[in-house]
C-alpha cells in the first residue's frame, strides 16, 4: 500500500511532468489524470469577517476578565459611544440649583447609573452653606460592588486621601465580605486617623417581627438591641482580626472602642419632610411605606406629631454622626501636624537605615581587600585566563567540525534527493510516451486503415 507521503511526491512529479510534455495533447494529460491521488485535500472552511470579529471579541473579553483597570476603562469608553456625546468641553461644569430635590434631580444627570453625563464624571463637589462642614471635605464614594466598574476604581483611589473613613454596610447584611474587605484595604492605609461602622437602614432593622416582640413594642429599646448586637458582631470580628493580624492591633481596637453608629438616612429624610407628611403616600412611596411600618409595629412612638419628630430623629441617630464630624473639624490641625510628623518621621528613618547600611557594606568591603591573600588571588586570575582559553580553542575546534559535518550531510541529501527526482520523472515521461504510441497506433485501424493497407 502507497504511502501518503509517496501519494504527495508522485502528485508532484505528475504536476511537473504535464507542465513538461505539454505538446503530446489532451491525450497524454488524461494519463497524468490516471497517476493522481483519488483522493482529495480536504477544504478549510474560511471565517466571515463577522466570526473573526466575535471570536476575537470573546477571546479579547477573557484576557481583560483578569485586569480590573482595563475593564474598567473599557466600561467607561463604551458608556461614552453610548452617550452619544464626542465633546463636553463646552459643557458648563456648574450647575444652580434652589432646593436640595432640584439638586438632585440636576446631579442625577451627573453621577445617576443612566446619567448623561456620568461615564464624564470624574468627581462633583458640592458646596453648602453648613456650619457642620466647615473645615472639611467629605469624600461620598461609590463603594464597592458597584455594577459601574469605573466608579468602584475611584473609591479605591479616594481612599487614599481620607483621614477618617465611614464604612456604611446595610443592618440587615452587616460587615459582608465586601465590607471587611475596604476595611482591609482601608486599615493598611498609613496616616489613617479614624474608621468608624456605620450600620444603615436602622427603620427595617427595628421593625422586624423578632425586635418588635423582644421590645414589646418600646422604640427605643428596640433600637439599643439592635445597636448592642451589632456591635457584638463587630467586636466578634475585630477580636479574630486582632488574633490573626496582631501587628495591626491599635487599628482594630479602635475600631471596637468606636463602636457602631445605627442610622437611617429614609427617616431623616421624613424629619426633614414632615410638614409634607399628608404627601407621602402620592409623592413618596419609601417614605410612606416606613412611616405605616414604623406606626404599626411601635404606635406609642408615633401617637403625635412631637413624638413622631423626636422617634424619627432617634432612628435617624443625626447626632451621633454630627459628634464624629465635629470632632474630625476639631482636631484637623492636629491630624495634618500628626501626619506630617509620621512623615518626617518615616523619611528620617528610611535615610538612617540607608547611611547605616552604606557604611556596614564599606566595613566589610575593607575587611575582605584587607584579608585577602594577593598571592592566591593571581594564581586564580591565572588559572582563569587559562581556562578561558582552553573554552576558546575547544569551541572553535567544535564548531569547525559541526560546519564541516552539516554542509556535507546537506550537500549529500540535496544529490540524492535531486538524483531520485530526475530518476521518477524519466520513468513517468517514458511510461507517457508508450502509451501516447499504443493510443495512435490503434487509431490508425478500421475500414479506412484496411484500405491504406491494402494499396
Amino acid at each position: 500500500m502507497v504511502g501518503e507521503e509517496d501519494k504527495k511526491q508522485k502528485q508532484s512529479l505528475s504536476n511537473r511532468a504535464k507542465e513538461g510534455f505539454k505538446s503530446f495533447g489532451s491525450k497524454a494529460l488524461s494519463v497524468v489524470k490516471v497517476n493522481k491521488s483519488d483522493k482529495e485535500a480536504p477544504k478549510e472552511r474560511v471565517l466571515s469577517d463577522e466570526e473573526i470579529n466575535n471570536r476575537a471579541e470573546r477571546i479579547a473579553k477573557d484576557k481583560l476578565k483578569g485586569d480590573e483597570k482595563l475593564v474598567s476603562s473599557h466600561d467607561q469608553c463604551e458608556k461614552m459611544k453610548k452617550s452619544g456625546l464626542l465633546n463636553t468641553e463646552t459643557k458648563d461644569s456648574h450647575i444652580q440649583a434652589n432646593s436640595l430635590e432640584e439638586l438632585n434631580q440636576k446631579l442625577l444627570q451627573f453621577v445617576g447609573a443612566n446619567g448623561k453625563f456620568m461615564p464624564y464624571t470624574k468627581a462633583v463637589g458640592i458646596s453648602l452653606n453648613n456650619p457642620n462642614l466647615k473645615d472639611l471635605e467629605v469624600i461620598d464614594t461609590p463603594g464597592v460592588n458597584d455594577p459601574i466598574v469605573s466608579r468602584e476604581e475611584r473609591t479605591k483611589a479616594l481612599l487614599k486621601d481620607c483621614d477618617m473613613v465611614f464604612i456604611v454596610s446595610p443592618s440587615g447584611q452587616f460587615l459582608t465580605d465586601s465590607d471587611m474587605d475596604l476595611f482591609d484595604r482601608v486599615s493598611n492605609k498609613e496616616g489613617l486617623q479614624e474608621i468608624y461602622f456605620v450600620a444603615s437602614q436602622a427603620d427595617s432593622a427595628v421593625g422586624s417581627m423578632s425586635e418588635v416582640e423582644k421590645s414589646h413594642q418600646h422604640l427605643p429599646t428596640a433600637f439599643e438591641n439592635v445597636q448592642k448586637s451589632l456591635s457584638s458582631q463587630l467586636n466578634s470580628i475585630m477580636g479574630a482580626l486582632i488574633q490573626n493580624y496582631p501587628n495591626q492591633r491599635e487599628v482594630f481596637e479602635k475600631a471596637i472602642k468606636n463602636g457602631v453608629i445605627l442610622t437611617s438616612g429614609a427617616c431623616f429624610s421624613m424629619y426633614k419632610d414632615f410638614k409634607n407628611q399628608a404627601s407621602w403616600e402620592s409623592k413618596k412611596e419609601e417614605y410612606y411605606n416606613a412611616w405605616r411600618n414604623l406606626t404599626n409595629a411601635y404606635p406609642d412612638a408615633f401617637n403625635s406629631d412631637d413624638k413622631s419628630k423626636e422617634s424619627l430623629l432617634l432612628l435617624s441617630n443625626m447626632g451621633a454622626i454630627k459628634e464624629r464630624l465635629e470632632k474630625a473639624a476639631q482636631e484637623k490641625e492636629k491630624i495634618m501636624s500628626k501626619k506630617l510628623q509620621s512623615y518626617t518621621e518615616s523619611q528620617a528613618s528610611n535615610l538612617h537605615n540607608l547611611i547605616a547600611q552604606l557604611l556596614q557594606d564599606l566595613e566589610d568591603e575593607k575587611k575582605r581587600v584587607k584579608n585577602a591573600d594577593m598571592g592566591a588571588i593571581k594564581k586564580q586570575i591565572e588559572a582563569y585566563e587559562k581556562l578561558s582559553g582552553n573554552i576558546e580553542i575547544g569551541f572553535r575546534e567544535a564548531y569547525e567540525e559541526f560546519i564541516f559535518h552539516f554542509i556535507k550531510n546537506t550537500r549529500d541529501g540535496l544529490d540524492e534527493t535531486l538524483t531520485k527526482a530526475i530518476q521518477k520523472a524519466s520513468a513517468l515521461a517514458q511510461n507517457e510516451e508508450e502509451e501516447e504510441h499504443y493510443t495512435e497506433r490503434v487509431k490508425q485501424g478500421g475500414l479506412f486503415g484496411s484500405f491504406k493497407r491494402n494499396f
